[in-house]
């Protein structure tokens, strides 16, 4: 049975979804209500996630200071091989 919900997630592409929801999921959870509500995944791509945040103020402080310890936290939440980096964007 299991594979059989494996092969179907896999080719409705639900697999990724489930993996993109999670990797949300987890950086809120990381950031807190605070920064998560005003920052948002962008995307993962070969271990560099990136992160829309939506204040120029914001986005000087996750670079300048928080970045490394939300790293480190995602990082535990996730698993190190996941997300190596993360990248802050204004968006």
């Amino acid at each position: 049975m299991g594979d059989l919900l494996a092969r179907l997630f896999a080719a409705r592409g639900w697999g990724a979804k489930l993996q993109r929801l999670a990797l949300d999921q987890a950086w809120r959870r990381v950031a807190g209500d605070t920064v998560g509500e005003r920052t948002c995944v962008l995307r993962l791509s070969r271990g560099v996630l990136t992160v829309g945040v939506s204040d120029p103020v914001l986005l000087q402080e996750l670079r300048a200071f928080r970045g490394k310890h939300l790293l480190a936290a995602l990082q535990r939440e996730v698993g190190a091989a996941c997300v190596r980096r993360i990248q802050f964007r204004l968006r």
